[in-house]
């Protein structure tokens, strides 16, 4: 049963120790398992722990009709090569985060369709943590993750996260990541982020799906035209 719900959550990373349930939440009691304990200097897995960490929780997901939360030990563990103490690091939660990036990216889709107020009403999301999370979006990612990729799909969309005015959203499809949020939903916005991409990231590029305006397929088929990519629509 443990092995079908680290499925069902994307937890193979982990050990699921433990299941708490409640009328509005999950609770997941998680252990990083050993080959995931790698120093972040040498890269070299750990078996030696250094110190207990704090017992923390972080919120992983907010469909249905509970909130799914992952608790456990951060430790520290010292490297056997450098001699130095680490902490480790939990897959898919980025340092001092109190949620996992696939809670991130649904709390952005949530927003798609809602106000800040419907969102804290209905998915117990505050508005400081939505305006926040928003925020931390740069218009110039980090592409590290995607390297390890043999094919990429991107989303090209358009939302009103701010207000009346329309933003256009750049989402890595493949891993169910937001990748960019630009400040506005201009046809010259969207041609410079495409320009930035790095080249070796372009190549992988295999699909784009994006909604009916002309403008994004103009200027996808303009930057991207030399890698062969096919074009999606998605449905309005």
């Amino acid at each position: 049963m443990k092995n079908d719900i680290a499925k069902i959550f994307h937890l193979q990373a982990f050990w699921i120790r433990d299941l708490h349930l409640d009328n509005d939440h999950l609770e997941i009691i998680i252990e990083l398992k050993k080959r995931h304990r790698l120093c972040p200097r040498c890269g070299i897995k750990s078996k030696c722990r250094h110190q207990l960490g704090k017992i923390i929780t972080v919120k992983h997901e907010l469909g249905g009709k509970r909130i799914v939360y992952l608790k456990g030990r951060k430790d520290r563990w010292k490297c056997r090569r450098c001699k130095k103490p680490f902490t480790e690091v939990w897959p898919g939660v980025k340092k001092w985060s109190r949620k996992t990036e696939e809670a991130e990216y649904q709390i952005l889709e949530l927003l798609r369709g809602k106000s800040f107020r419907q969102l804290a009403q209905e998915n117990k999301v505050s508005d400081h943590e939505a305006r926040y999370l928003l925020a931390k979006i740069t218009t110039t990612p980090n592409w590290q993750e995607e390297k390890k990729l043999k094919r990429i799909k991107l989303g090209v969309d358009e939302h009103s996260f701010r207000g009346k005015d329309l933003v256009i959203t750049i989402t890595n499809l493949s891993q169910r990541k937001l990748k960019a949020i630009l400040p506005d939903d201009r046809q010259a916005s969207l041609k410079q982020w495409l320009k930035d991409v790095p080249t070796p990231i372009k190549r992988k590029i295999s699909e784009v799906c994006i909604d009916m305006r002309e403008l994004f397929r103009s200027v996808l088929e303009q930057e991207l035209a030399e890698f062969n990519i096919l074009m999606q629509h998605q449905s309005p």
